[in-house]
């Protein structure tokens, strides 16, 4: 586990269990348990669980200190700039937060549409669960014309899950 010793104030250590009541303290480190990517940049996968929830809670701890940067206030809730968020809600705000009916966070899932009878929806899945689809053939991927596909190849299909359940 990496060493933190010399920013413990920078993200709240020091004074954390006082900063909240308790039920708040739970409800951020249980949000970074959602946002924390495990098999990200840094591989977490191997952590003993102690050391996870050590993670979790410096990840939440991390996420307040930045939420509580003046700056960060000013250009979100006092300008006329266009902030991208992961909750519905704000004025001038682009949502990219998890979807209707998905079940984890866009930055740490693969968006899909569920092909149903009568219509599709959006999801947003976990890599393991869109491997397992393709894997049996569950989840193909659809080629579509968009402009974006000058940005990245990533735009050149969508994945569509024809589930024979919904079917």
């Amino acid at each position: 586990m990496a060493d933190y010793s010399g920013i413990r104030n920078a993200f709240n250590l020091a004074n954390w269990d006082k900063k909240y009541p308790q039920d708040v303290r739970d409800y951020k480190v249980e949000s970074a348990r959602h946002n924390l990517v495990i098999r990200g940049v840094k591989d977490l996968s191997g952590l003993l669980l102690c050391e996870l929830e050590t993670a979790y809670l410096h990840s939440a701890m991390w996420c307040d200190a930045v939420d509580c940067l003046k700056k960060r206030r000013e250009f979100n809730k006092f300008s006329r700039n266009i902030q991208v968020v992961w909750v519905r809600g704000p004025s001038l705000s682009l949502h990219l937060g998890a979807c209707e009916t998905g079940g984890m966070h866009f930055w740490v899932g693969t968006g899909i549409a569920e092909h149903r009878a009568d219509r599709f929806l959006q999801r947003i899945i976990s890599q393991a669960k869109s491997d397992a689809l393709m894997a049996n053939g569950e989840l193909e991927l659809v080629p579509v014309s968009c402009e974006l596909s000058s940005v990245s190849p990533n735009f050149d299909h969508i994945p569509v899950w024809r589930s024979s359940a919904h079917s």
